[in-house]
């Protein structure tokens, strides 16, 4: 019941979190990279006042915690202990982030900072995919992508009245014409098929 339960909270959290991840241009497979020694300094910074709570949630004992408090000294030294202590067992960028998302909630602002740094790590080791992401990014939005009025987006009352005029072959196919050409055959489909049923 108790893995049931922490099954759900996960696909919740990867719900609520995929919109921050498109929009920075990151997928699930970022979240999934551990966090090295050399990468503590800057998280710790980034995790909220309330480091003892997020401890709980990353599932870190109250005695370690409580060691941790005693021998950390200010709030960011016990920042950096809890994370040297985490990354001992394979702390990941996701456990991070599942943590500081269940101490609040999706818009939490360090969650965000952590999206932005793990972003930059991501550009420093691989330039490019960078370079990738960025030349998407430059390329104006095709005709084909924005939403289209077509005969099929209608009721299919409205589309039965609406016969498209096709398009003369495929040799006449270009990038501006091929989704009106696959909405004429999506019809002509769909027709074909409702004279199959009213037989």
């Amino acid at each position: 019941m108790e893995k049931q339960k922490e099954s759900e909270m996960k696909e919740n959290f990867y719900q609520k979190i995929k919109s921050q991840l498109l929009a920075k241009g990151l997928v699930v497979a970022d979240l999934q990279k551990n966090i090295r020694e050399e990468n503590v300094d800057a998280i710790a910074e980034l995790i909220g006042k309330d480091w003892y709570t997020f401890g709980k949630y990353m599932k870190v004992e109250e005695s370690t915690l409580d060691h941790i408090k005693e021998v950390g000294g200010s709030k960011l030294g016990r920042k950096k202990k809890l994370l040297e202590y985490c990354i001992s067992k394979k702390l990941r960028y996701e456990d991070i982030i599942y943590g500081l998302y269940n101490s609040s909630d999706e818009h939490n602002p360090s969650i965000n900072g952590v999206l932005d740094y793990l972003l930059t790590q991501r550009e420093s080791e691989d330039p490019k995919s960078n370079e990738r992401q960025s030349s998407k990014q430059r390329r104006p939005r095709s005709k084909l992508l924005q939403q289209q009025d077509v005969p099929w987006q209608a009721i299919f009352e409205e589309r039965q009245l609406n016969q498209p005029k096709l398009t003369k072959s495929q040799g006449h196919l270009t990038p501006e014409t091929y989704a009106d050409h696959f909405f004429e055959m999506l019809w002509l489909e769909e027709n074909e098929h409702m004279k199959k049923l009213e037989e």
